[in-house]
């Protein structure tokens, strides 16, 4: 069983009171920088500070040697561009980070935005008019500390990366490893819908990140949770998550995502509970408890809760004295046979 806490509200706040060294791995996608409906700044600056103060809570979190992904892109405004991916690595190198590697997601190129940019090109064909599509985003790969975990080979063969053989010159190979193993990794992006996250991205980027940087049991970090996509990768490649998500109606849709998989267990913090009740009075483990959402929550934790204890323990004590009066009663049957 894996646990999952989704925590609404802001996520400076939230981390601040997180637990240090809980996390091994953090992966997210911050909000565009005024390219989307939820991400409104005054300035390019104000961007990049409340984004330096995000990463500034990482290392605390992070165990040494555990990796940061970081997906993102460039925006272009009224024909500026602002180089978003290289000023958030300079942060992340500001804060103990150590660049492993970049890697390039690629985008199908046949998307709406080319029909979009398209029309507009075809209008003005002129020298210095035509607009440059962009099929991709970056994402850095960085690692806090100067060298990696202190793993042993029981853990690392637990969480061995397994596919699909396939054969290439005779010789048989992984087919995701070697799909790992490129810098370039190419799928298709998430379809944005009224409903849903307008940019939310695909399950294989974090299902990826988190595969290749982390074990099984291992906790994962999204303090940009969006519709709940790197705890859903989480939960099906075995680890543990926590994400932060401070958009109501994203909140709900996480809900919806998640639902479904009763197996795997989720707490709901909304950001009234945190504030009125503390962090570390809601990190309590129902191993065995249904899906509760954020209106039932106080009340699961004060009035169902002792019942269901209460009841399981009359369950287990029943249980005891049916099994003696079985064995005592095998006793008498010998001693009658005796």
């Amino acid at each position: 069983m894996t646990l999952h806490q989704i925590y609404h509200g802001d996520c400076l706040e939230i981390m601040k009171q997180m637990e240090k060294d809980s996390i091994h791995l953090v992966v997210t996608s911050p909000p565009y920088y005024n390219a989307r409906e939820y991400s409104t700044y005054k300035t390019y600056q104000d961007y990049l500070n409340f984004m330096d103060e995000v990463i500034g809570c990482l290392p605390r979190l992070l165990v040494e040697g555990g990796y940061f992904c970081l997906n993102t892109t460039s925006y272009t405004e009224k024909k500026v561009m602002y180089p978003i991916p290289f000023d958030l690595l300079n942060i992340c190198t500001k804060h103990g980070f150590t660049l492993m590697w970049d890697v390039i997601w690629l985008k199908p190129k046949y998307t709406q935005a080319l029909w979009r940019s398209s029309d507009y090109n075809y209008k003005k064909p002129y020298p210095y008019s035509l607009y440059l599509n962009c099929f991709h985003e970056y994402l850095w790969i960085c690692r806090l500390g100067e060298q990696n975990r202190d793993i042993n080979e029981e853990a690392l063969e637990a969480s061995r990366i397994v596919g699909n053989t396939i054969e290439i010159k005779g010789k048989l190979k992984d087919e995701k490893i070697l799909r790992y193993s490129y810098r370039e990794w190419e799928f298709e992006v998430a379809k944005p819908s009224k409903e849903k996250h307008s940019a939310a991205y695909p399950i294989e980027l974090p299902s990826y990140c988190i595969e290749l940087f982390s074990l099984k049991n291992d906790t994962i970090l999204d303090p940009f949770l969006g519709t709940g996509t790197t705890s859903k990768a989480a939960m099906l490649l075995a680890r543990n998550s926590v994400g932060i998500e401070a958009n109501k109606q994203y909140f709900e849709l996480i809900q919806k995502k998640l639902v479904p998989d009763h197996k795997n267990m989720y707490q709901y913090y909304s950001q009234q509970e945190i504030d009125n009740m503390g962090l570390k009075e809601h990190l309590v483990e129902f191993k065995n408890a249904e899906f509760i959402t954020p209106s039932k929550y106080k009340v699961y934790l004060k009035e169902e809760l002792p019942t269901k204890v209460k009841n399981a323990r009359n369950t287990k004590i029943k249980q005891e004295v049916a099994e003696e009066k079985k064995i005592q009663s095998s006793i008498d049957a010998f001693s009658k046979e005796e």
